[in-house]
């Protein structure tokens, strides 16, 4: 009896910290690359100083709409870089979010096997107080 449950521990601790600790970090990969194709990042920097949308004055003949049509053209650039600039910095953060928070699952991660004991030596103390 004592053979089977010691490698059924031995085999515990080898799935926790091998296997499981390989998926878990897979798994928060996935979501990295999940958010960076989902703001579309790579994408967005390319096309960084495009007009938004899309949208642009035509123009036509004479200064006036000349000059209408660079303005016009350069305030829809400027939406267009601030919009894409402002999904960027949220899929950046998103990113970092999910970095930070994968992390620190991994910690706990590694602490896990030893909380059923700490649980038991602390219920341990507080009864012979």
């Amino acid at each position: 009896m004592l053979k089977s449950s010691t490698f059924l521990i031995i085999l515990y601790f080898r799935w926790h910290y091998g296997v499981a600790f390989k998926d878990i970090s897979r798994v928060f990969l996935n979501y990295i690359w999940f958010l960076y194709h989902f703001f579309s990042i790579r994408l967005l920097l390319s096309t960084l100083f495009l007009p938004w949308q899309r949208l642009q004055d035509p123009g036509g003949k004479g200064v006036e709409k000349f000059l209408g049509k660079i303005f016009i053209n350069t305030i829809m650039r400027l939406v267009g870089f601030l919009a894409r600039t402002f999904i960027i910095c949220i899929g950046i953060a998103s990113i970092i979010f999910t970095s930070v928070l994968g992390i620190l699952f991994l910690i706990v991660w590694i602490f896990v096997p030893a909380f059923p004991v700490a649980l038991f030596i602390f219920g341990l103390v507080s009864l012979t107080l």
